[in-house]
């Protein structure tokens, strides 16, 4: 499909997304109370401004890493900025995740004229980087509270939970870049035996291994992804 047929097929989605996400804010602030909301805002007083500005700059962080996802410096920054607010919004907004969230940046990024499984990559690569950091952040301070504030009981047993589940993520991510294991691809493949993901995936291997070949290769520092990806865009 070209993207002359394609482009009109699409034109709807933006303006779907939107005007959902609209009436769903205009449903919560009607079952919440404008009221009981701005109260709740002005509640904050001096810390809003602290609060606002770490989020900024959270946003602004993980624009500049998706930046650095993309080969060759293809995506202006101003556009990852956008890119990654319209994420966010379809996130909050539809209480989806990212099982919405990060399919749609990857769509935004090929409007952009990124490759589809280059977009894809550096869509899932930031967010990996991001879950990789936060994890990382999670078994220092676990760690922390375990040896020094040393809770007790039910606070301990969940603390010493969490703190395996993210070494365990953490160790794994680490390890499958190094060994350049296509974890997505196998769970893809295994999800693939149910006969409907099997039809909805017929034909899409060669891309999808394609999008974790650039994955792979976004953390090991491979600037000529690139170049093969348009073999299979």
């Amino acid at each position: 499909m070209t993207d002359r047929v394609r482009a009109p097929a699409m034109a709807w989605v933006r303006p779907a997304l939107l005007m959902g996400g609209a009436a769903l804010l205009v449903y919560v602030t009607i079952r919440l109370g404008w009221r009981d909301i701005l109260a709740m805002v002005v509640g904050l007083r001096w810390a809003l401004a602290p609060v606002v500005g770490l989020y900024a700059a959270h946003q602004l962080l993980r624009a500049v890493a998706l930046t650095l996802c993309v080969a060759h410096g293809r995506l202006p920054f101003i556009d990852a900025v956008q890119v990654r607010l319209a994420g966010e919004s379809i996130q909050f907004l539809t209480f989806s995740g990212p099982i919405v969230a990060e399919p749609t940046k990857a769509w935004l990024l090929a409007r952009r004229g990124i490759f589809p499984s280059e977009g894809l990559a550096a869509t899932l690569g930031e967010y990996i980087a991001s879950s990789l950091a936060a994890s990382l952040l999670a078994v220092a301070g676990l760690t922390y509270v375990l040896h020094v504030l040393t809770p007790g009981g039910v606070v301990r047993v969940a603390a010493i939970s969490v703190l395996a589940g993210m070494t365990a993520f953490a160790v794994g991510c680490v390890a499958a870049i190094a060994a350049r294991v296509h974890v997505i691809g196998a769970l893809l493949r295994l999800a693939g035996r149910v006969r409907p993901v099997g039809r909805a995936l017929h034909g899409q291997h060669e891309r999808i291994g394609a999008a974790e070949d650039a994955l792979l290769e976004i953390f090991r520092g491979d600037a000529g992804r690139g170049r093969r990806l348009r073999l299979v865009a």
